[in-house]
């Protein structure tokens, strides 16, 4: 009994610690939104920082990467119109959709109440819902879109509750493309 005891104190000692010390590293420190890759005068993507922990660090990081230095707006007036354009396709042609998604560097998750799904080229479902008739639609939502050269960017937060849709694009070589999604259903 003595050393079932001694055992267990051990185990509780090493799986306890500071809280302060167990938070991501992307909640410690500031990260430099900055960075990107360009070739020219074109954004390409993000660089992801080495220190992002969790899949929710990404997303974090890449939300605020898209904000950062980009013009906000609650209205739909600032949508490029070449994005508009490039829109109504993604959202009525399943294959221009999915070809117009940089799996390569897509970062898709799905959070729900007790699991987080990864999206990725083999579990992508064509998805036509246009967040244009919908947005700052309902009283209680505060969406935004952000916009920047070659950036767009839009989220539906629910007030009192969180984000709970958000999309990012790039456009990569000229062509729009989109990079980001997080869905939360919880």
């Amino acid at each position: 009994m003595k050393s079932f005891t001694t055992l267990s104190l051990i185990l509780l000692s090493c799986s306890c610690g500071n809280p302060e010390q167990n938070e991501t590293d992307y909640q410690q420190e500031e990260i430099n939104l900055d960075t990107t890759t360009q070739v020219g005068n074109e954004i390409i993507r993000p660089n992801y920082p080495n220190n992002l922990n969790s899949i929710w660090d990404s997303v974090e990081f890449i939300a605020d990467w898209f904000k950062h230095d980009a013009k906000d707006s609650k209205t739909l007036e600032n949508v490029p119109n070449d994005f508009t354009s490039f829109y109504d396709e993604f959202i009525s042609d399943s294959s221009y959709q999915k070809k117009s998604i940089d799996f390569t560097g897509f970062l898709g998750v799905i959070g729900e109440c007790d699991s987080t799904i990864r999206l990725h080229n083999s579990n992508w479902d064509y998805d036509k819902w246009d967040f244009r008739d919908f947005f700052n639609q309902e009283e209680g939502w505060d969406d935004r879109i952000y916009v920047k050269k070659n950036v767009f960017y839009y989220e539906f937060d629910l007030i009192e509750i969180g984000i709970i849709y958000r999309r990012g694009f790039l456009k990569i070589d000229g062509v729009w493309k989109m990079v980001f999604e997080e869905v939360n259903t919880c």
